[in-house]
């Protein structure tokens, strides 16, 4: 996710420790984030004047066997911390029908087992959508002058 859209992704290190992140580090790194424990969870926080239309979340390592997650949960929070989408899956792709605009403030994935319960390593993901920035609506009035006329003699 590109770091106009994004303030803070964070990856929490077993549900402990969190390991703050920008987009540009993360480009940085390579073959994903591992884990030391067996759950973790990675949350992202989006600025406060971004509407989404997401479609789809993903863990696309899990298609090429590079991954050992095997469940996770996906949740969408607005910015009162209320839930607005979730859902289980071990595909690892929740597609999200979001026809309309969602004022989506936090994304939550919580990585729930692994294939061999060990800690999950490699773990990238994917989050596809369209992303708008919000502009306020200021109201454009226009002042009219007065129009005064003068005739002289």
């Amino acid at each position: 996710m590109n770091s106009l859209y994004t303030t803070k992704i964070i990856s929490k290190l077993g549900g402990t420790r969190p390991f703050n992140s920008t987009y540009n580090h993360l480009l940085q790194g390579y073959g994903g984030v591992t884990y030391n424990m067996s759950q973790a969870v990675i949350d992202i926080r989006l600025h406060n004047d971004i509407v989404s239309r997401l479609s789809e979340i993903s863990i696309p390592d899990y298609m090429l066997n590079r991954t050992n997650v095997r469940k996770i949960i996906v949740e969408l929070f607005d910015k009162h911390h209320n839930r607005l989408f979730w859902r289980k899956t071990t595909n690892m792709k929740v597609f999200i029908d979001s026809t309309k605009k969602l004022h989506v403030r936090f994304i939550r994935i919580s990585i729930l087992e692994t294939v061999d319960n060990d800690s999950p390593f490699n773990v990238t993901l994917s989050v596809q959508g369209c992303f708008y920035r919000k502009h306020p609506t200021k109201p454009t009035t226009k002042k009219q002058m007065e129009t005064t006329t003068m005739t002289t003699k």
